[in-house]
């Protein structure tokens, strides 16, 4: 995940001033240089010595103070997010960013107010003991910042760095200009007001960050799960090609899906710094237990491997769903299936159109995938990456508060217009009436299709398997590659796969639409009287 985060910055490079950003190594140097200059280790065998960052640490500084507003010279980012297993030093580089932020920030804020926050001022108060005693250590720092014992101050500019607990007295009126989010995956759903009065509070500031420092959290994580989340999808974004959100940098180390949580070969996937700073002996005795101890694995897998415990599975990575970017056939003249996916009012609804053809002996299919979405919705159409598909024409946003059964109609019959439809599937629970219109006044071949895991077995397994194998040609649709990464999978008692979304505004009904067309050339291809497009059964 992290050799993301660096092709995302590399590709910002080449493509980011289109975009109004500038990359300045000059405030990137000064910022590394303040921390290594002016911060002192004071803790173990390093104690009295500069903290120099590790290599992945300088990345991550390079790029947070590095990137700039072209128009403005302010920072890029305006949050961060970092996720990483345990004792990669999380509170001592959260400490160094607090003092930056404080006391060395170019340019220099008056009056900032800077925070280290949790769900108790107690656990908030960890980050802020690290950055108290690394300032008594350092006489530059020492000479300009007054020490007490819960708050630092910089009376040069009126600004201090103070912790913050869901139980601090006065957490209304804030106004930070950096704020450091301890361990998120211990917010739980009480801490929420918290959590947005810091994430609204910074409005008026000129280059505000807000830095979240975490471990993964398991189920009950529900803030962290979602935090996670978006900012898995904003550096996956150098894949799927949508630029999923500008202003947030993400910096995630963990094992991938696939990976063994024993074998030490993955683990410095989830701690850059093992063998370094990090010894392998102590991820060794986590390994042991786990072996000897069934009940020590989702700590092994959490803690020491960054990954989430007891939670659903994306169905579809995106370098799988990626494999299918090359351009769709013209559809024009072909034979193909349909499926329409209403969902409710002011939700997603889609349209699939299959096209099957056989290439060295085996089936692919052209997808066409359009979704629509209305205008007065809880959806945040005007943020990435809503913003990014409507501008593209992937996603048509309806006037009004519902989707327009007419709009969705009307492409169907422009879409049969163009090819053979010869059978369209449609989910019964809202879109009957269009159903019957389409079947009795245009003389379409209709298909209720069942919402339940026997029906939607086959067709899911068989798309998981032509992903894999590049079968899917999607044409690089960026909204339907981010409703395809929202998917996971439910499963029945006889282990019959259906389709799921990980909760909250994540999509997937283009993926259900997609789903329910590729049952349709699954169903049909035993009738097929077409050589070019004759689907073998899977």
């Amino acid at each position: 995940m992290q050799r993301l985060a660096v092709k995302r910055h590399l590709k910002d490079l080449k493509e980011a001033g289109a975009r109004g950003f500038v990359f300045s190594e000059a405030h990137a140097l000064e910022a590394i240089e303040f921390i290594e200059r002016c911060c002192q280790h004071y803790k173990a065998e390093w104690a009295r010595t500069p903290v120099i960052l590790e290599p992945d640490q300088l990345f991550i500084v390079w790029c947070l103070f590095g990137w700039r507003h072209a128009e403005t010279g302010f920072r890029r980012f305006g949050k961060g997010y970092i996720c990483i297993a345990r004792k990669w030093g999380k509170t001592l580089f959260a400490a160094v960013i607090a003092l930056l932020l404080l006391v060395f920030d170019n340019p220099l804020e008056e009056g900032a107010e800077v925070y280290s926050v949790a769900t108790k001022e107690d656990q908030a108060a960890i980050v802020f003991r690290d950055a108290r005693a690394m300032v008594l250590k350092s006489a530059a720092l020492k000479a300009r910042l007054d020490v007490k014992k819960k708050v630092i101050e910089y009376p040069e500019t009126n600004s201090f760095f103070r912790p913050l607990g869901s139980d601090s007295d006065g957490t209304d009126g804030l106004f930070p200009h950096g704020v450091i989010k301890d361990e998120l995956h211990a917010w739980r759903g009480i801490h929420r007001g918290l959590h947005e009065k810091i994430d609204t509070g910074s409005g008026s500031r000129r280059q505000p960050l807000i830095l979240t420092i975490t471990t993964a959290g398991d189920d009950k994580s529900e803030i962290w799960a979602e935090e996670d989340d978006y900012a898995v999808r904003c550096v996956e974004s150098v894949l799927t090609g949508a630029v999923f959100d500008d202003t947030l940098f993400s910096f995630i180390c963990r094992i991938d899906d696939d990976d063994d949580p024993f074998d030490e070969a993955c683990w410095i996937k989830a701690n850059p710094h093992l063998g370094r700073t990090v010894k392998v002996s102590s991820y060794r005795t986590a390994a042991n237990e786990a072996r000897r101890k069934p009940s020590a694995i989702s700590k092994l897998r959490r803690y020491y491997c960054n990954v989430k415990t007891a939670s659903a599975t994306r169905a579809i990575l995106p370098e799988v769903w990626a494999k299918g970017n090359s351009p769709i056939l013209e559809m024009k003249g072909r034979s193909g299936f349909g499926a329409f996916d209403m969902g409710r009012n002011s939700d997603f609804a889609a349209v699939a159109l299959a096209f099957p053809r056989m290439v060295d002996g085996q089936m692919s299919i052209d997808l066409k995938v359009r979704s629509w979405t209305c205008r007065d919705t809880d959806l945040k159409l005007y943020q990435a990456p809503l913003a990014q598909f409507i501008e593209r024409g992937e996603l048509i946003v309806c006037e009004g508060d519902s989707i327009s059964q007419r709009e969705v109609a009307e492409y169907c019959i422009e879409m049969a217009g163009l090819a053979e439809i010869r059978s369209w599937a449609y989910d019964p629970s809202f879109a009957k009436l269009m159903a019957e219109m389409l079947q009795d006044d245009h003389g379409f071949s209709i298909f209720p299709f069942s919402q339940s895991e026997r029906f939607y077995n086959e067709p899911i397994r068989t798309m998981l398997q032509m992903a894999k194998d590049g079968r899917l040609i999607h044409g690089g649709d960026t909204c339907l590659a981010w409703q395809a990464g929202n998917l996971t999978i439910k499963r029945n008692g006889k282990d019959e796969w259906g389709p799921a979304k990980i909760g909250g505004p994540f999509k997937i009904d283009g993926m259900v639409a997609t789903l329910m067309a590729i049952s349709e050339c699954l169903y049909h291809g035993r009738e097929s009287t077409d050589d070019e497009y004759e689907i073998p059964l899977i």
